[in-house]
């Protein structure tokens, strides 16, 4: 279970980061803070690609050549602190063709940071409403098939 793995974030560090990182039970890495920040370049604000309730998406690259988008929350909060960890244990859990997928995170200090498959095509907003929108061909069909599967998804 991820909440297992949140061992971290309570303060209480029963295994050392590096046992962590080689347990073989998380489908998932858990990167270290020099990592993310190397492959966002410090969190630059060239790399910024969104901005959510929660925080800010950046996009990096790994020392793999892989490019991830890392979510790093903004404020320590309780709040906030259980929405990562609702959201890491979610994606954990689920996989589907429309979802972006988990890669791992970092929880150290007062730092999260989440980081998932680098998806280069904007969002969907930006496609129906945005600057994509006069070169986007979703009719109406498309759309509410892009409904139902997304429902799909969700139960």
């Amino acid at each position: 279970m991820v909440w297992g793995c949140f061992s971290c974030i309570g303060g209480h560090h029963n295994k050392s980061q590096k046992s962590m990182k080689e347990n073989v039970d998380y489908p998932w890495e858990i990167y270290t803070l020099k990592e993310l920040l190397q492959a966002t370049n410090s969190f630059n604000k060239d790399n910024k690609i969104g901005e959510g309730g929660f925080g800010s998406v950046y996009w990096g690259r790994t020392s793999k050549g892989v490019d991830i988008a890392v979510k790093r929350l903004k404020a320590m909060t309780a709040k906030a602190e259980m929405e990562f960890a609702v959201e890491v244990e979610i994606l954990a859990r689920v996989r589907h063709e429309n979802l972006l997928g988990l890669r791992g995170f970092y929880a150290g200090g007062e730092e999260r940071l989440i980081v998932y498959d680098y998806m280069p095509n904007h969002s969907l907003l930006s496609h129906l409403h945005g600057q994509l929108a006069d070169q986007c061909l979703l009719d109406w069909k498309r759309r509410v098939n892009i409904a139902i599967g997304a429902a799909k998804g969700l139960s």
